[in-house]
């Protein structure tokens, strides 16, 4: 609520020259001062010391305050009505807001009972078509299942005239492979007997010429008196009449001359006799020595020492 305020227009009937005066103010400090002196004086003696145009000027004053209080009072009323119409709006808005949401929790719960009274109806369809179809799926299954017992049966014929034809036809087959395994035994055979043969005829006539070679090769060696000179070197050829057995103490002994010195150079017999002493055995060297030249690994040789010339 606004604070009142005093009216500085003129009250009805005053002078003009009074009007333009406050009438809050006394006439003149001097009345001012007496009003202030005499507050506490008795009425009578008041009205006394009053003037006739500062009465006017009370009466004004408090007919100001009346009509602002009237004022005050008027817009105080006013602003209260227009609280209580506000009021009375908002309560009329708040109960058509909730008739309106009343009517909506209707509809809605018509709506939701609707979909219900939808929804069983169609479970019950959809119940009813599950039945149907269960149903089919049971009669389909039977007739499937004696569909492939039917199949079953076919099958394991099936299998059994193939397992029989197929036996026939194994044995069939064993026994060409058994009359082709025989024929190509007997070939076999015949080739092997066949090559055998013919490597004992090549074996016979390469024993026979490398024993004309032996006896030619010793016959080369012997002088005219029949003995041999005393050899006192060995010379490798880098041939032979005939391979030597590895582990032998021939073959050994070839094998060490071969691996230590050269074709073509003399070796001096008491030399090799000293380094091959170990495998030798206790064979004398010249005996092996001797068969290595007839079957021409080797060549034994006669080397006469230098002449030393006389000192004189």
């Amino acid at each position: 609520m606004n604070t009142p305020q005093h009216s500085n227009k003129p009250a009805t009937g005053q002078p003009k020259s009074d009007a333009k005066k406050d009438p809050t103010k006394p006439a003149n400090p001097n009345a001012s001062k007496a009003d202030a002196k005499g507050k506490d004086a008795p009425k009578a003696e008041t009205h006394k010391n009053v003037s006739l145009k500062e009465l006017q000027a009370e009466d004004a004053r408090l007919a100001a305050e009346e009509k602002q209080k009237a004022a005050d009072k008027k817009k105080a009323d006013a602003e209260a009505a227009r609280i209580k119409k506000a009021g009375e709006r908002e309560q009329a808005q708040k109960d058509k807001q909730a008739e309106r949401e009343g009517k909506l929790k209707e509809k809605q719960a018509e709506r939701e009972k609707a979909a219900a009274e939808k929804g069983a109806e169609r479970a019950a369809k959809a119940a009813e078509r599950a039945t149907e179809a269960a149903a089919k799926r049971e009669t389909k299954k039977a007739e499937t299942a004696e569909q492939r017992k039917a199949d079953a049966v076919k099958r394991e014929a099936e299998r059994a005239t193939k397992r029989e034809a197929d036996k026939a036809e194994r044995e069939k087959a064993k026994g060409e492979a058994a009359e082709k395994r025989k024929a190509d035994k007997a070939a076999a055979d015949a080739q092997k007997k066949a090559e055998r043969e013919q490597s004992k005829q090549e074996r016979s006539a390469e024993s026979a010429k490398r024993k004309a070679a032996i006896k030619a090769r010793r016959a080369s060696k012997k002088t005219a008196d029949g003995r041999r000179p005393k050899a006192t070197h060995v010379v490798l050829t880098g041939t032979g009449l005939s391979a030597t057995q590895a582990h032998s103490i021939r073959g050994q002994l070839l094998a060490f001359m071969q691996a230590n010195y050269k074709t073509g150079v003399n070796v001096s017999v008491d030399e090799l006799a000293e380094k091959c002493k170990g495998m030798l055995y206790g064979l004398p060297i010249r005996s092996a020595l001797n068969k290595l030249d007839e079957l021409g690994h080797i060549d034994m040789i006669a080397v006469e020492p230098p002449v030393v010339a006389d000192a004189k």
